[in-house]
């Protein structure tokens, strides 16, 4: 399947937003604590770029598989991989993760952040469980296995009403969170890794800050944040609220809430892990 211009969008809106996740997720990693000189597999890894922190992370012999069903996303992996200089360490390859075209016990570990939103079933993986049991089934006895997910933000600081209305329907809009049944939601993450048989579950949330003056790597990434959760809710909200959000989003506004010099702001992300 070839790349098309929706994943090259997708895949420069990822890169561009790493600098906001950066601390929550390498704190993720940390608490996931894999060997050194181990070979894990990063299953959904997009763009490679949490590829690149675990591999950092399993120094100076380890050695991480990407594996990810967009070509496109593969495409922006494969060049960020070998500019950093991590073609030796991170092999990046195409396939589903629901089906895993490696033999049992193939890795040490497998992570997966950010994909399996909605139990899955919505995004194409089938049933999450079952994806899981793939990653079990693939990873030694005793080896861990992590899913992680973006769980929660403060990004409008001082509008708190705006923000509760904003996330409502941006949650009852978005087709992986609109109605579905609450066990598919990616909060009960706990339950998935027991039903696929995993041991000792456990969960823990990590938080990425943000406080004026903000460099401009974290301007740039907190504004396309902001665009990507709030530029398709114009026909979901009130247009009052509508208007006043463009203001607050518009870099030019005397408005723009990212030009507060008391700005402060955070993204949280929340890792379930299980052991093999």
């Amino acid at each position: 399947m070839p790349a098309n211009n929706t994943d090259d969008h997708y895949a420069r809106q990822l890169i561009n937003i790493n600098p906001v996740t950066k601390t929550a997720i390498k704190d993720a990693i940390a608490e996931f604590n894999p060997p050194p000189g181990s070979h894990g597999l990063d299953a959904g890894c997009g763009t490679a770029s949490k590829s690149i922190w675990l591999a950092d992370y399993i120094q100076p012999d380890g050695k991480v598989t990407g594996f990810d069903r967009s070509p496109g996303l593969l495409a922006h992996a494969r060049k960020l991989v070998d500019e950093n200089g991590y073609s030796g360490k991170i092999t990046l390859e195409e396939g589903s993760i629901s089906s895993l075209p490696y033999e049992d016990n193939t890795f040490g570990w497998v992570w997966c952040c950010d994909t399996l939103w909605a139990g899955g079933e919505r995004l194409g993986f089938g049933d999450t469980v079952e994806v899981i049991k793939e990653f079990a089934r693939v990873t030694v006895p005793g080896g861990m296995i992590a899913v992680v997910f973006w769980s929660s933000q403060l990004l409008l600081p001082g509008y708190p009403e705006l923000e509760s209305r904003l996330f409502k329907a941006f949650n009852e809009s978005t087709f992986y969170t609109a109605g579905i049944n609450p066990e598919h939601h990616s909060m009960k993450t706990l339950g998935w890794l027991d039903k696929a048989g995993l041991k000792n579950p456990k969960a823990k949330t990590f938080i990425s800050n943000f406080q004026a003056p903000l460099s401009e790597r974290i301007r740039t990434g907190l504004d396309l944040t902001l665009h990507m959760f709030f530029d398709g809710l114009k026909e979901h909200i009130a247009p009052d609220d509508w208007q006043h959000l463009q203001g607050l989003m518009d870099s030019g506004s005397r408005d723009y809430i990212l030009n507060n010099d008391d700005y402060y702001g955070f993204i949280t992300y929340t890792i379930f892990r299980g052991e093999v």
